[in-house]
């Protein structure tokens, strides 16, 4: 049988209610023309606006105060999402579980968004089960490289040594020895036949040599955590007089989902078996 209970908000006693009017009379400053019959009227429907009934409806609290409406239960929010740079900062924070959120939620998903970030988010709770929550979340730096723009000999070496991966196939150090090899006092000819691009670089003063560049070029930018291996995806590397450099992106994205792969995999293997059978990877 459903509850239903009813609550009847009393109107004020004859006596209240002409102590009242006298306060709000004795509010109204001397030189302000009120017209006492207005000020009356205000009052009443003061009063009726506390004339309403509260009322429990199969568990739900509704009240006919300006129509029926559904009064929400109030529940707490919880703490700010717990932020960190790191993923190993991320698991150790799974793994020693501080705040009691896995006890507090029993269920943990660790959410990786993309190849820069991750969170930790619970399933749906609340008084009403229809509110999720994100309790921590990991964000890698953007480090931009400027892919399609050609710029000068020597910014492009110190951004492939600092932003590259020394990946295993030798793509960034095959890269540094060609673009080494071309001196900004010489000119450099192309010639381009569209997959393989050579460039005649002067030695001296008395010869030249073709050195061909094979395109597409297979590096790995630090782009993602640097916990985990870096994706290697091809380049078109191309050189113009000046000379000048730029690199091409040519796999359309490809090597994100990589990334987000092998984030998963990361975690998967940092946390412990008590705080994994309780938390879901989704990536």
């Amino acid at each position: 049988m459903e509850n239903n209970t009813d609550i009847k908000v009393n109107e004020p006693a004859v006596e209240e209610q002409d102590e009242a009017l006298h306060l709000l009379h004795s509010f109204t400053a001397p030189h302000e023309n009120v017209d006492a019959d207005a000020l009356e009227w205000a009052y009443n429907q003061g009063l009726k606006s506390r004339d309403f009934t509260v009322k429990t409806i199969g568990g739900d609290v509704y009240t006919n105060f300006s129509g029926l409406k559904r009064i929400t239960p109030y529940e707490a929010e919880p703490a700010p999402c717990f932020e960190v740079f790191s993923l190993d900062g991320l698991c150790d924070w799974l793994n020693a579980d501080v705040d009691g959120n896995i006890e507090l939620y029993q269920h943990l998903f660790i959410h990786v968004r993309n190849e820069r970030s991750v969170t930790v988010e619970t399933r749906r709770s609340g008084l009403e089960q229809n509110k999720r929550y994100t309790l921590a979340c990991c964000e890698f730096p953007l480090h931009r490289f400027p892919w399609g723009e050609y710029i000068d000999q020597e910014r492009f070496v110190v951004m492939l040594l600092s932003r590259f991966a020394n990946d295993p196939e030798g793509g960034r150090d095959a890269v540094g020895a060609f673009v080494g090899k071309i001196k900004q006092e010489q000119s450099a000819k192309t010639m381009d036949d569209g997959v393989t691009q050579k460039v005649a670089v002067k030695q001296g003063i008395s010869m030249t040599t073709e050195v061909p560049v094979k395109n597409p070029v297979y590096l790995a930018p630090q782009r993602t955590f640097t916990e985990i291996e870096q994706p290697i995806s091809p380049f078109v590397l191309r050189v113009q007089e000046g000379p000048s450099i730029a690199l091409f992106e040519a796999d359309d994205g490809a090597w994100k989902n990589v990334a987000v792969s092998r984030i998963a995999e990361y975690i998967r293997s940092r946390i412990h078996m008590g705080v994994s059978d309780k938390t879901t990877i989704i990536a």
